[in-house]
């Protein structure tokens, strides 16, 4: 290693990564980088054949570069980014040594590298425990804007992230669930977890694309997502499932956590058993019953997927109210041998509904949602038994106009009260004992059901009576959801209102605050070129005629200071300022004179032992002696930096002691980080414009002000 690059390795406040291509560094990293390396670059592989070229990559908090020259040595493009000057030097080091890399280090801001990114520009972006710091900074709702505008520009993002568990002091600002940070985000992934150096907790490691599905060995583009199945859902998984749609294909993620433990664990077991079922059929589905292509499939401790062929057609629940009489008994007497063909080979479906009925351009049919298909005759919900819940289904299907409910399923069972001819099919079905009950006889008889006598011919008075109480409930259940329609669209209609009234306020307040914005700025202006112009006109060696100017300003700027509290302050300032420059031009002449003379070179050891006696008794024993530990520490501090090694021995014994925090604290005491400067600048000064008055000014001018308005 080159003594440049030990000077910089010196320089660093921490060893955080692992030193490229420089082993000898390893045991005095931070955090071993390998294990994520291998994912990172397992991702980064798929990608790539996916793509059929090198990647771009932006590695933000790039720390000391290993990541990013890794990638690049793969013959990435990457661009890597931290705010620490000493980290980009080291960078840039490193990457001298290999000129081949296509590797460039720059210093920056995160937030700033997001809010300049261009569509398409990268491919990959690396982000990795660098997010926590902005949520603490701008908080959670700026973090949102800022992944989403990311994952909409690139095709996938690696994000390591910080929980709010960890006993740091920005724990506390940490959302309680990571996934609040991209909730409204298309695709995520965990990968994996790690520790670290700071706490025993593990750190996930995420997967995100507003693009396209990554998962194994596949990944393509989607061109849409959703977090429901279908309209009719309501957040029945608590969006523990998301569903993305490409040309191709069809991609069912399951999660097993959710935001704010919503997820129970029996909703947790059903949406791990859909899955291994929607496997296992798929491998021996009957050959009647017509099924999607198994792409891929797997699953891990924190979601399981599975990815089909993509099949033509839509929902048959949105298709219903289109459908002539004849081409609803066709669709039905397809969806009858389907079923038919899964009990012969002692298989059922537990969630037959029209949302579950997928119908192509030929109205061919094909039921769907794999996983709710096994050999337990029960269906997902009431009235469980299978046969009588698929009585629901037929009413929907037959008399969609009649039976059919947004949110709900109609509760009728009732053969009486269908249409003819299905009125006396299912009566006919329902004259059999239940034991004798199966999508077979049902099948059979739908076959011949326009042979079959009229149910009024036969029934009895209690099944009349039964049918006309579904009719009732049916009613019933159509006029709550109009009264709840009804105070949803009044309740829309208020909030509608009330937005654009507070939209209508905003608007004047945002107009009154910028005219008062752009009269304070005139008048400080104004201010401000009289102030200069009294400079310029005042003779720099005369002290006196400098306080005969800055009492002589212009009497009715004097007037509108005194009306108006901004230029008050201005005219205060100014007046101050003359005041302070006569003031400093004395003190300086009496300094250099006095600098100049022999007498005080000649007292100097005298002028020093009196200091330290005055130090002593101002400070006292304890003070003084805390002030030759720190001289001492910042000696030992400089010479550990001119000796990177020893440096790292010292650091890594620190950590395995336990003692490297509270050395890095007095190691911040006895060095602390320079302060930068800090300039006005124009949108500084509009946000001081727009304060109250009362809090911009000092306790002087505002009682003078509170005078002069009461006069």
């Amino acid at each position: 290693m080159s003594h440049t690059l030990q000077q910089f390795v010196s320089d660093l406040p921490e060893i955080y990564q692992m030193v490229y291509a420089h082993p000898e560094w390893n045991e005095a990293a931070s955090r071993d980088c390998l294990p994520r390396l291998q994912i990172i670059t397992a991702v980064y592989d798929r990608l790539y054949l996916a793509l059929d070229r090198p990647l771009r990559v932006l590695d933000l908090g790039c720390a000391q570069g290993f990541y990013s020259l890794s990638l690049a040595e793969k013959g990435a493009s990457v661009k890597g980014v931290d705010f620490l000057p000493q980290n980009v030097a080291l960078c840039g080091a490193l990457a001298n040594e290999h000129p081949a890399f296509d590797v460039t280090f720059v210093e920056g801001r995160i937030e700033e590298v997001i809010d300049q990114l261009e569509d398409d520009q990268f491919d990959l972006v690396i982000g990795l425990s660098v997010f926590h710091h902005l949520v603490h900074a701008h908080g959670i709702a700026k973090v949102q804007q800022w992944l989403t505008r990311l994952l909409d520009r690139v095709e996938i993002a690696l994000l390591e992230l910080a929980l709010k568990e960890e006993p740091l002091y920005w724990g506390p600002s940490q959302p309680d669930s990571l996934l609040t940070l991209f909730e409204h985000n298309a695709f995520y992934q965990q990968l994996a977890e790690y520790p670290t150096h700071l706490s025993a907790i593990k750190r996930p490691l995420y997967m995100l694309s507003n693009r396209r599905v990554l998962l194994g060995e596949f990944c393509r583009p989607f061109t849409r997502w959703s977090k429901r199945p279908h309209s009719q859902s309501d957040n029945a998984h608590h969006d523990s499932r998301r569903y993305y749609f490409g040309d191709d294909f069809f991609c069912k993620v399951y999660h097993a956590h959710v935001q704010n433990s919503a997820l129970s664990d029996e909703e947790r077991e059903r949406n791990r058993q859909e899955l291994h079922q929607e496997i296992d059929f798929l491998s021996r589905a009957p050959a009647e019953f017509p099924v999607a292509r198994l792409l891929a499939s797997g699953e891990n401790e924190w979601q399981g997927w599975n990815i089909l062929s993509h099949l033509p057609g839509e929902l048959l629940d949105g298709k219903l109210l289109a459908l002539t009489p004849a081409e609803r008994e066709n669709l039905l007497h397809q969806i009858l041998q389907q079923l038919a063909g899964l009990e012969r080979a002692g298989l059922y479906h537990d969630d037959v509904r029209t949302w579950n009925i997928l119908v192509d351009a030929h109205l061919q049919v094909h039921i769907i949602d794999y996983g709710s298909i096994s050999d337990k005759k029960t269906d997902c919900a009431w009235p469980e038994n299978l046969l009588l819940a698929f009585f629901i289904t037929l009413n929907e299907i037959v008399s969609p106009s009649t039976f059919h409910l947004a949110h709900n399923r109609p509760l009728l069972l009732s053969p009486l009260n269908l249409p003819a001819p299905y009125s006396q099919w299912l009566y006919a079905f329902c004259q059999h004992k239940p034991q004798e009950w199966s999508f077979a006889l049902l099948l059979t008889l739908f076959e011949r059901k326009a042979t079959l006598p009229a149910p009024l011919d036969t029934c009895n008075a209690t099944e009349v009576w039964i049918a006309a109480c579904e009719k009732w409930l049916l009613q019933r259940e159509r006029y709550d959801n109009h009264l709840h329609c009804g105070h949803q669209q009044a309740q829309d209609r208020l909030a509608s209102a009330m937005r654009e009234e507070m939209e209508t306020r905003f608007s004047r307040l945002y107009e009154d605050i910028a005219a008062s914005v752009e009269q304070w700025q005139e008048l400080a202006a104004t201010v401000q070129a009289r102030h200069q112009q009294s400079h310029k006109s005042e003779p720099e060696t005369n002290a006196s005629q400098d306080e005969c100017e800055a009492e002589a300003l212009d009497d009715s700027a004097l007037a509108e200071l005194s009306r108006e509290a901004l230029i008050s302050h201005y005219q205060t300032a100014a007046r101050q300022a003359v005041e302070l420059r006569r003031e400093n031009r004395q003190l300086q002449e009496h300094n250099r004179a006095l600098l100049e003379s022999c007498s005080w070179r000649l007292i100097s050891p005298y002028r020093y032992m009196g200091l330290q006696v005055q130090l002593l008794c101002q400070h006292g024993v304890k003070g003084r002696a805390k002030h030759v530990v720190r001289r001492c520490g910042r000696g030992a501090l400089s010479f550990l930096q001119r000796h990177p090694a020893l440096k790292s021995r010292t650091v890594a014994l620190l950590h395995k002691s336990g003692q490297y925090e509270r050395a890095k604290r007095i190691y911040r005491r006895v060095a602390p980080a320079p302060q930068r400067d800090i300039t006005l600048n124009q949108q500084a000064f509009q946000a001081w414009s727009l304060q109250d008055p009362q809090h911009r000014l000092p306790p002087a001018v505002n009682t003078i002000f509170e005078k002069l308005r009461i006069k």
